[in-house]
C-alpha cells in the first residue's frame, strides 16, 4: 500500500514531462533552458524533456518486480513459485492502480 503511494509522486513528476509547456509555468528555470537551447525554431531541450519521460518510466517500472520481490522476502515467503506469484498479484494491482488513478491525477495537475 504505502509502496503505491510513494511511488506515485515520481510517476506524477514524469507523466508532467510529457507537458513542457505546462512545466515551464510551473518551474520557470526550464524556459530560461529551453531559451538557451535553440537551433533554428527547434526547441532542443523541449524534445530531450519530451523524450526523457518514456525512458525514465521504463526505468522506475523496470526497479519496481526488484523491489516488490524484496517486500515478498520480508513476508517470509519461502518456495520460489509462491514469491513470484505474490510478485505478480502485487505488480497486477500496483499497474492498475497506477495507469487508471495515478495518469488520472497526473493529467488533472498539469492541466490546471
Amino acid at each position: 500500500g504505502m509502496t503505491i503511494v510513494l511511488w506515485t509522486f515520481p510517476m506524477i513528476f514524469i507523466a508532467g514531462l510529457t507537458k513542457v509547456g505546462e512545466l515551464k509555468k510551473i518551474l520557470p528555470f526550464l524556459a530560461t533552458a529551453s531559451d538557451a537551447m535553440l537551433v533554428g525554431d527547434w526547441r532542443v531541450f523541449d524534445d530531450m524533456l519530451s523524450a526523457a519521460a518514456p525512458l525514465a518510466l521504463l526505468t522506475l517500472n523496470g526497479w519496481l518486480p526488484t523491489i516488490l520481490r524484496f517486500y515478498c522476502r520480508l513476508e517470509g515467503h519461502i518456495g520460489e513459485g509462491t514469491m513470484q506469484a505474490s510478485v505478480f498479484s502485487k505488480l497486477t494491482l500496483f499497474n492498475i492502480v497506477q495507469t487508471f488513478f495515478v495518469s488520472a491525477m497526473a493529467g488533472s495537475l498539469f492541466d490546471q
